[in-house]
């Protein structure tokens, strides 16, 4: 199995990648772990991924390109397995794809 976490703080997986039950099933081959920086795909030129909101308000907001481009470059990889997306939303609530389609 291969699970690929998009994020802005790669760093903060690889503690909890490199122990316990995750680190066990890496050594056994059972599942591959990849985390990618979606700051890598922005087309700013200072690498930015955030915006403010449209409209006005507090606060900022995520540009949905880098994600995107990086979702792209993620599924030109060979895989053989079925491809689920799952997004954090704010609220704590899982988006789950199914509730997508």
């Amino acid at each position: 199995m291969r699970i690929d976490i998009l994020t802005l703080f790669p760093d903060m997986f690889t503690g909890v990648f490199n122990s316990s039950i995750l680190k066990q099933a890496q050594q056994q081959g059972a599942v591959t772990l990849s985390v990618t920086n979606f700051r890598n795909f922005s087309d700013h030129k200072h690498l930015k991924v955030d915006d403010y909101p449209y409209g006005g308000g507090a606060g900022m907001v995520l540009k949905a390109q880098p994600i995107f481009d990086a979702v792209n470059h993620l599924q030109q990889t060979p895989i053989t397995d079925l491809i689920l997306f799952y997004y954090v939303l704010k609220d704590n609530n899982i988006h789950k794809q199914k509730r997508s389609n």
